[in-house]
Formats: C-alpha cells, sequence, structure tokens
C-alpha cells in the first residue's frame, strides 16, 4: 500500500489525473479508500479548493519517495540486435543489404 499511497501523494502535489492509480490496477472505491486513509494520516488535506498535500505528506514523499518512484522506460525497453548496423564513416553512404528499388 506504502507505493500506491506514494503515488497518490506525488498526483496530488503535481494535481495531475488519477490515471496512474487506475493503471496500477485500483478502481474507484479503493482510490476512494486509500485517499481517505491519506487524509487520517494528515498527508493530505480537504477544502473547497480540492485536495492539497500538507507538511507531512511531504516528509512522507521526501522518506518514501525514491522506494515509490515510477520506474523509467530504460529499464525495460531494450534495442533490438537484429536492427543494429555497424558505425560508418562520416563520409559514407549506407545502403541496407536487402535494397529494393520499388
Amino acid at each position: 500500500m506504502e507505493p500506491k499511497l506514494g503515488l497518490l501523494l506525488r498526483l496530488v502535489k503535481k494535481s495531475s489525473s488519477i490515471e496512474a492509480l487506475l493503471n496500477q490496477g485500483l478502481d474507484y472505491s479503493q482510490i476512494f479508500d486509500l485517499i481517505g486513509i491519506a487524509i487520517s494520516l494528515s498527508y493530505l488535506k480537504e477544502s473547497t479548493e480540492g485536495l492539497t498535500l500538507t507538511f507531512e505528506g511531504n516528509q512522507f514523499l521526501q522518506t518514501n519517495g525514491p522506494m515509490s518512484k515510477p520506474r523509467t522506460d530504460a529499464g525495460w525497453i531494450e534495442p533490438a540486435n537484429d536492427f543494429r548496423i555497424d558505425k560508418i564513416k562520416v563520409d559514407e553512404t549506407y545502403i541496407p543489404k536487402e535494397f529494393t528499388f520499388d
């Protein structure tokens, strides 16, 4: 629950959509419960303008932030080695092996 709580707090801090929480597999009632937990822990404050992050919420993000950050695409997307070519000189022209004129 801690990573999802950290994600919720980051979304509130950035005034973002809850789309990231929905992509994590939460439904609207679970997000509502998570918001209630964050309010009861004094991480969020509810007002007429909406939800705002409190000092305690910022402290939580600073202490638990790196653990709950989403990973970058570089961690799971790798280049396809089949499509790599050998390095050529600057003045050379690259012509693919399977080149056809259509």
